[in-house]
């Protein structure tokens, strides 16, 4: 159980209201009642990694209360790019406090000019007095939510990025290509935070100059569970992680899947990508 390398895989039914549920839990330390006392010695390594088989009705089933007060909920966009820049600005655009992290004649630009998002689902405009923009993640402090949208080939710096925005509560959905989610997980093991999110952005977005992004086609998202905190795992259950991301999303004008398999997920966002890598 201490090696870093270990996976166990457990599958169990979940009883609910409603039906039985089957989830195919992949994990790192096997949360089994008759474990509980040996669990106690790796609470440290609290983090799981999740297959769940289950349907859009059963998270459903989970979800409530989406609308509350938007504006009290924080996000940080770090990577606000074409495809970050993008969903952070829906994100904004629904009502969130949404904090993006810029860099270079980008940030310039927008803290001058705000951030113009040209899209087939509607333009965005965001005014530079208006827009939350920041040239470090130490000024923006912990939040709710963070999106992370960096190159898979950046990977090693995002400890130091995420580290002034995570908190006990805080979530990560990692919306980048690649097989990134177990390498993420384990850079974030040690750092305070409540569950790590993929997310497959089927969407194409070009960031034609600083400070404008052009949307051209689709822009649909689909995201999965990589990992949940100890004691979320304790008092919740799969299920209520993925519905807390579909609520997130809920009020924006992202059409958003939840995907009960991230693997299965990564694996099909990298077939689509196929045809424009060459």
């Amino acid at each position: 159980l201490t090696s870093k390398s270990m996976r166990w895989h457990y599958l169990r039914s979940l009883q609910t209201n409603h039906s039985t549920l089957t989830s195919n839990i992949y994990m790192k330390v096997l949360p089994h009642p008759f474990l509980f006392s040996l669990l106690s010695q790796y609470q440290h390594r609290g983090r799981r990694y999740f297959s769940i088989d289950s349907s859009a009705s059963s998270l459903a089933s989970d979800s409530s209360n989406h609308n509350h007060n938007l504006g009290s909920t924080t996000v940080a966009v770090v990577g606000s790019g074409a495809v970050g820049g993008y969903y952070g600005a829906r994100l904004h655009e629904a009502g969130y406090n949404v904090k993006f992290f810029m860099r270079g004649d980008h940030y310039e630009t927008c803290c001058k000019k705000g951030l113009y998002v040209h899209s087939v689902e509607g333009d965005i405009q965001i005014p530079g007095d208006e827009l939350q923009v920041f040239a470090s993640t130490d000024e923006i402090g912990t939040v709710d939510w963070i999106l992370l949208s960096i190159k898979s080939s950046s990977l090693d710096v995002v400890p130091r990025l995420l580290e002034p925005l995570l908190g006990e509560d805080t979530r990560v959905i990692a919306i980048m290509n690649g097989l990134v989610d177990d390498d993420l997980v384990d850079m974030l093991e040690k750092y305070p935070h409540s569950a790590i999110y993929g997310g497959m952005a089927f969407i194409c977005s070009t960031r034609i100059e600083a400070g404008i992004i052009d949307h051209s086609f689709y822009g649909s998202l689909n995201g999965g569970l990589a990992s949940v905190s100890y004691d979320e795992l304790l008092h919740e259950n799969p299920f209520k992680s993925l519905s807390i991301l579909n609520d997130l999303w809920e009020p924006t004008k992202v059409e958003f899947t939840s995907v009960p398999s991230l693997a299965r997920g990564r694996w099909q966002k990298n077939c689509w990508n196929l045809p424009f890598s060459g």
